[in-house]
């Protein structure tokens, strides 16, 4: 998947479709601006990717111009790592949840997961990805996250632990929000230093402190890098 700046004429679409069929993919879509974001794709509209957890194989699909990781064998990887982070945690609430990439993992692992993402197409396939891998234990509401947490704040519902992975942009001004649900625990994934130094820094402030920090390399020879935090109150 390619992220386009500025318009696309009908010479760009002739060299996307070149590309496309000389790197002999099954699939691309490529993401521009406009009066709504819109996505060209070609060839193979979704994609498929299988997760090994102790609890089984789950095999996860997204669609096209959708959000996935892009590297399958290091998300595995992060994956089971915050399936370890959050073992013996019943109820865990997955913020920008995407189709159930780390929320139905860990709902086959035993916890009971109420996943929010504001994207209902990614919503609907995450609940098609639930029922496909026979997963009970995850609900999927399509919301925006800071509309999920007031509303999760209104009716006094708690969490044991909050993961979220936001978009480069962070999670400004969630802290507060986050904090009200409860939770003793907090899994932060993120791909950008600087939003995640922010708000961790507003997490601090609510009482949770870093326990652990790993890196996961999930884009080979570049300069990004993918982490994943464990905050604890207390």
């Amino acid at each position: 998947m390619g992220r386009c700046r500025g318009t696309l004429h009908g010479s760009d679409f002739e060299t996307i479709n070149s590309l496309y069929n000389e790197l002999d993919i099954a699939g691309a879509a490529f993401i521009y601006p406009g009066p709504r974001k819109k996505a060209y794709s070609l060839g193979q509209d979704y994609c498929r990717y299988p997760i090994n957890t102790p609890h089984g194989k789950l095999t996860l699909s997204t669609g096209m111009g959708g959000f996935i990781q892009a590297n399958m064998d290091v998300n595995n990887a992060m994956v089971n790592h915050i399936i370890d982070l959050a073992v013996g945690e019943p109820r865990i609430l997955d913020l920008y949840s995407g189709s159930g990439n780390i929320g139905i993992p860990l709902a086959a692992s035993g916890a009971e997961v109420t996943a929010i993402e504001r994207d209902r197409r990614l919503a609907a396939q995450g609940k098609s990805n639930a029922r496909k891998n026979q997963t009970t234990g995850i609900r999927f509401m399509p919301i925006d996250v800071r509309k999920a947490l007031q509303s999760i704040s209104n009716e006094k519902l708690e969490f044991d632990t909050v993961i979220l992975d936001p978009p480069r942009e962070g999670a400004k001004g969630l802290a507060p929000g986050i904090a009200a649900t409860g939770a003793q625990r907090v899994i932060y994934v993120s791909c950008n230093p600087a939003t995640l130094s922010r708000d961790l820094k507003a997490l601090g402030n609510h009482g949770y402190h870093i326990k652990d920090i790993r890196l996961f390399d999930m884009f080979p020879q570049t300069y990004h890098i993918e982490s994943v935090s464990l905050l604890q109150k207390g």
